[in-house]
Formats: structure tokens, sequence, C-alpha cells
């Protein structure tokens, strides 16, 4: 008869060659020497089973047991748990095999690795895709929030990752801490622990220098709200405008858009309407921004506004159209609610002007409109000053514009109206600025010559038009847009370098003189 010892050298040799072989030698001794079964037959047991992950070992969870406070046992069978149900399984099998991974982490240990991360957790590892898992598609609050107490996030690796991807290349992620921290957060505010999650976004905010994903402006968005939903409102909308303020011009859309989404999970749809038609006003072209027009139309909806969604509905509709994108589920029901058909669409142009109208009318909702001049532009020609006919002072700048000025300094004087508003600093603002009419500036070293005719001789001639010298001026800029319209297409051809031209002044500025050509 074998003795333990033989049985033992037998299973050990065979580990790499026939592993099966060898867990079912192990096993024998676990049947057959129970008493003499120590902690490396445990170790070189697990050994063998992670290399024939198709067996069913019979034995395991007493063996494992037994030996579970011993660390090499206990982070051996982390590893086996991981690569047989954890590791490049699909998320609907992992969800399955759930109660599996859960019964691991009684016996596993996380490793901490907060400054060493050279070798990975399976423990920590397991949780992540888990979590991963319950994020997908609908977050699962109460599961993520579960999972991720199994973690001390002081053990988590504070290092970025880099992966390659095929699009971007390299891309630097977030580390496993500020991942939890992130997580943690969005599940805290989902289940309604407002002061966790305060505290925990405080202690996120201050243990990162660098954050991905623009995590710093998530974790400050659930604190605003968190203290919003804590009865503090006012410091909530504070914390909220502060971080609206740190993002200039298109750049706030998508904060807006992220509150608004935030405020829609809590079902507060009248506040998460507010944040949406700002992060309209606010937003991009429309075909980057069919995520925040299909959050409107649910927004709508919870508000009985249904007929008003339609309108967005159908501007949903001509941007996936005219893109030819694949129409997704989401959208699909969206379109038959309202019984739109494709062929029955018009264009972009169509809908997105009644749409802007639309949102104006909301975000400008019982404000009247003033009407003021422009008596200032910085330097930057992005901003300037409005002098209401009240004697008020306003700011503004060109993304107030209902149309688009590449420099301000062409309408300084102009007249205009507006919509008057007060920012979260309590400064005056002008919104929605429309120029009712221009007023030209008129030159110090050249007063009175806006309007004025001149024969000009040409010095030269260029893609975008004609340079124009003038008699007792400096040479002036006949743009091709401002030829006789006869002769725009082929003026290359038909103007030379000496010839003379009848021409009008038309604007004179710091940069320059234009002119317009006069028959």
């Amino acid at each position: 008869m074998d003795t333990k010892r033989d049985i033992e050298n037998k299973a050990r040799s065979l580990i790499e060659s026939s592993p099966e072989e060898s867990v079912v030698l192990y096993e024998k001794i676990w049947n057959e020497y129970n008493e003499a079964f120590n902690d490396w037959d445990a170790f070189h047991y697990l050994k063998a089973l992670r290399k024939c992950l198709s067996h069913n070992p019979d034995n395991l969870d007493a063996i494992v047991e037994k030996f579970k406070d011993y660390d090499k046992v206990g982070g051996l069978f982390s590893w086996y748990i991981f690569d047989k149900y954890v590791k490049q399984v699909e998320k609907r099998e992992l969800i399955n095999n759930e109660q599996i991974i859960w019964n691991s982490f009684s016996i596993a240990k996380q490793k901490d690795l907060h400054e060493n991360h050279e070798f990975p957790c399976p423990l920590t590892i397991s949780v992540f895709q888990l979590v991963d898992a319950y994020s997908e598609n609908i977050f699962n609050a109460k599961k993520v929030n579960d999972l991720l107490d199994v973690l001390n996030p002081d053990l988590l690796s504070i290092n970025p990752r880099l992966i390659n991807t095929e699009e971007r290349g390299e891309i630097e992620i977030a580390s496993d801490k500020e991942k939890y921290y992130s997580l943690k957060s969005k599940a805290l505010l989902k289940l309604g622990e407002y002061s966790k999650c305060i505290d925990l976004c405080d202690a996120a905010l201050r243990s990162f220098d660098k954050f991905h994903y623009n995590n710093d402006l998530w974790f400050k968005m659930r604190q605003g709200i968190c203290h919003d939903k804590l009865g503090n409102s006012e410091l909530g909308e504070n914390i909220l405008n502060e971080l609206l303020s740190t993002k200039a011009g298109s750049d706030k859309w998508f904060i807006y858009r992220d509150i608004a989404e935030i405020y829609y999970e809590q079902s507060n749809y009248e506040k998460a309407w507010q944040y949406a038609v700002n992060a309209a006003y606010y937003g991009n072209e429309p075909k980057y921004m069919i995520n925040l027009y299909l959050l409107q139309t649910r927004l709508l909806y919870k508000l009985k506004r249904q007929e008003e969604g339609e309108l967005i509905a159908k501007l949903l509709y001509a941007i996936i159209k005219e893109n030819e994108w694949n129409i997704k589920s989401e959208f699909s029901k969206l379109f038959t609610f309202y019984n739109l058909r494709g062929d029955e669409i018009l264009s972009i142009d169509d809908y997105f002007k009644s749409a802007k109208e639309f949102w104006n009318n909301e975000r400008y909702k019982g404000i009247e409109r003033e009407s003021g001049q422009i008596i200032w532009i910085h330097n930057d020609g992005k901003k300037g000053k409005i002098k209401a006919t009240n004697g008020s002072i306003r700011f503004f700048s060109k993304k107030d514009l209902r149309r688009r000025v590449r420099d301000l300094n062409a309408i300084k004087n102009s007249l205009v109206e507006y919509y008057p508003l007060t920012d979260f600093k309590g400064d005056n603002i002008a919104e929605d600025v429309v120029i009712t009419e221009v007023i030209k500036q008129q030159s110090a070293e050249h007063p009175n010559l806006i309007g004025k005719r001149f024969t000009g001789k040409i010095k030269s001639v260029v893609e975008f038009g004609i340079f124009v010298s003038i008699p007792e001026m400096k040479d002036g800029l006949l743009h091709k847009s401002n030829l006789i319209k006869s002769n725009q297409g082929d003026f290359k051809n038909i103007y030379s370098v000496g010839d003379e031209i009848e021409v009008e002044v038309i604007d004179i500025t710091p940069k320059g003189v234009s002119l317009r050509q006069k028959a």
C-alpha cells in the first residue's frame, strides 16, 4: 500500500503534466490521510486545480474551509475562483456565478496595492468585474454598493493604468481607487444616502491631483444635489453654479446635461428640465446632442407635455436620418410612440430652428427683453458691455449673440435687444442678444468717411478679394463678396494691378478699411 508520502510525491510531480490526475491523488490523500493532510497539500491541490478548470472537485470546500487562515491557501483559492468564474466570462454568466464569487470573499483577502501594484489582486478584480456587470445598461445601485463594501479603498491602487485602443491608441484610464470613489458615490446618491455621498465625494476630491472622465466634476455635482436633497437648497445650488462657472462657452452643455440626468434619476423632473434646457442652449451641433434630446423627450413625457416632446422627437429622427445611422431601440420606441415615419420627416434645419425658439422660450420664461447699446469690447474681441436704456451695465460674450460674429469689435456701438439676467456671482448679464441697428464706428484719423465713394487703383488681386489704394487713406480691402455680383465668379481674370475701380467705404476698424464696389 502506498504511503501518504508516496502519493504526495506522485501528485506533486503530475501538477504540470497531468493536473487532473494530480487533483484526484490529492483528494485521495484527503480521504485516506485526512489528519495528515497539511497546508502545503492544500496549496498544491489548488495549484493543480487551476490547471484543469473543467474538473469538478469533490472536496474543495472542505479543504479550503480547514486551511482558510493560511494566506498561501486563501490567495490561491481566490485565483482559482477568478480563473474559473470571472476571467473571460460574459457579463450575464458572471452574474449567474455571483453567489460562488461572493462565497470566496469570506476566505480571500484583499491585497494592499496602494503603493505596490506589480502583482494584481484577484478579489479586487472580481469585485470590479461584477460591479461593471451591474453597471451596464441599468445601474443597479444596491448591488454596486454592496459589492464595493467588500473593498477597503485605502488598499486600492492610486496609479492610473494605460490601455491600447483601436481608435485612440494608448490612453490613460482611472486608477482602481478613483473608480471606486466614482462608482460608490453614484450608488450612494441613487440609494438616497446623501450624507455618506457628500463625505465620500469630499474624500475623493482630497485624494487625487488628477481626475479622469471629468470625475472631479461628477463628485462636485453629486455633492450639490445631495445638499439640495438634504434641504440645503441654497448651498446645493451654489455648488452647482460654481461648478458651471469653471467651464466656458459650449463646454458647459455637458455639465448641464449630466446634472439634468441626475435630477431625472431622482424623479425631480421640473429641475431636471431646467438643466436640460440650459444644456441645449450651450450645446454643440445637433448630431452630438442626441442623448440630451432623448432625455428631453422623456422629461416632457413625465411633465405631461407630450405635444411639445413631438418636436424634439422629429428633430432626433431627422438627425438619425440625415446621418444614415441605425435606429437604436430607445429611439425606435420614441418614434413609435409619436407615430413618426422616415418619409414624413423634414430636414434637421427645419426642426432645429423651431426647437431653438422653444428652448429660448423655456429658458427665458417670464423675463421681458431690454434694449441697449454696446459700449465696450475687450481687446480679445470675445466679450463686452452693454449699456441699457435705463443706464445699467450688462456683460455679454460672443456666445450670447443670436448670430455669429467673429470679432465683437465689428458691432461696437450697435443697438441691441436682449434678455437681462443675473449670474450666480450677482453680475448683470445679457443673453440672446439681437442686433437691431448697426452703428459704424468712425475713424478718429479719417472721420465721416464711411459711405464715401472713391476712385482707387488696384494694388493686388488675391484669392479672397482685391486690395485697393485710396487717395489720402491706407489701402482698403474689397472682399470678393462685395464686388458687383456679375464680377464675383471670375474677378481674378477681370481685374489687374493698376486698374482703376469705383468703391465705397463701408467700415473702418483698427484692422483696416472695408470697401464695396460701386457701378
